[in-house]
């Protein structure tokens, strides 16, 4: 999992160029603003800035339905669904703060031309180069919701950070499911373990 929260964080996190597909262009814009997160000194500030780009940016409702998967139907727990969705800003920075140290004064470089995945979908092609000279090659899928922009997710090596997260959220909730499947609140259960961590970070 760690290098697939890697590949988020680096995304999310470089310095940029980029005027030309509005797609290309729109994650050039996010990751200057990362990028400037990054250089602040207080991890507190960059934590409640990154959860400033983030509600800004991110397709929460989608990703947090991906990673839901069919818990997001149970009836029984449909308060903790909800709460979940409505956490998801604190969810992603929690999950991506801890690598973001990592690729600090990292460089990239954003094809300008995005591919049109149909349906209001682009893919951009992001090429990410670390302080320690390793290269990233980044896809991005942003997509199209009310008329507005919204990154929607990243993979590395063809493999979906997105859908690799939600498979580790999928065998916390059938964890939890398995030990009472007629009472059992799988969600709230999991988000209960997630916002009672240490390293928990609250997004206001």
């Amino acid at each position: 999992m760690k290098g697939f929260i890697l590949s988020l964080a680096l995304f999310v996190s470089s310095s940029a160029f980029a005027n030309v597909h509005p797609a290309s262009d729109f994650v050039a814009k996010t990751l200057t603003k990362a990028m400037k997160i990054l250089d602040l000194k207080s991890d507190e500030q960059r934590a409640r800035q990154m959860c400033t780009v983030f509600k800004q940016t991110m397709a929460l409702s989608h990703v947090g339905s991906a990673w839901l998967g069919s818990y997001a139907n149970l009836k029984r727990d449909q308060a903790g669904v909800r709460q979940f969705q409505k956490q998801m800003p604190s969810i992603m920075v929690t999950q991506l703060f801890p690598a973001l140290g990592i690729v600090e004064g990292g460089t990239f470089r954003v094809n300008p031309k995005a591919t049109d995945l149909g349906n209001g979908r682009y893919q951009v092609a992001v090429t990410v180069k670390t302080t320690d000279g390793k290269t990233y090659n980044v896809r991005g899928k942003v997509g199209t919701h009310s008329g507005k922009l919204l990154l929607m997710d990243v993979s590395a090596m063809g493999i979906s950070a997105v859908g690799y997260i939600g498979k580790d959220f999928k065998n916390r909730f059938d964890d939890e499911y398995a030990q009472d499947p007629q009472n059992s609140l799988p969600v709230s259960a999991v988000l209960s373990q997630i916002m009672s961590s240490e390293d928990f970070i609250r997004c206001s």
